[in-house]
């Protein structure tokens, strides 16, 4: 069974890219562009292996997000990785417990390397 990947992008070009690169990798991709409590909904009732949050154009709403999983238990203990945001976005990500934190999409290799050793 393939393994369920949580995009959460708001920028539609991006997702579609790193949607298609994922899913090349041999991973299903559900992907929410529009609304940070819809993304939360949705993960609710099928929750994903990984979260990958990108904070670089909302990042009040990707932190939202990361807040949400942690009360709901069934989605607490899922990895969840950021790309983007400021410096002091990125750290506090980290401090909510953000699993891996990564600049750009440009690190799109070293992304696919962290989704796959965080769901092993």
């Amino acid at each position: 069974m393939k393994r369920r990947l949580f995009l959460v992008e708001w920028d539609l070009s991006a997702a579609r890219t790193l949607t298609s690169t994922i899913r090349i990798a041999g991973w299903e991709v559900e992907v929410e562009s529009k609304d940070g409590a819809r993304a939360v909904a949705r993960m609710q009732d099928i929750p994903p292996d990984v979260v990958l949050v990108d904070f670089s154009n909302k990042p009040t709403h990707g932190r939202q997000i990361v807040e949400a999983l942690q009360e709901y238990e069934a989605l607490r203990d899922i990895p969840v990785l950021a790309i983007g945001g400021s410096k002091s976005v990125q750290e506090e990500m980290k401090n909510l417990g953000v699993d891996v934190v990564f600049t750009s999409v440009i690190e799109l290799g070293s992304v696919l390397g962290s989704i796959v050793s965080l769901s092993t």
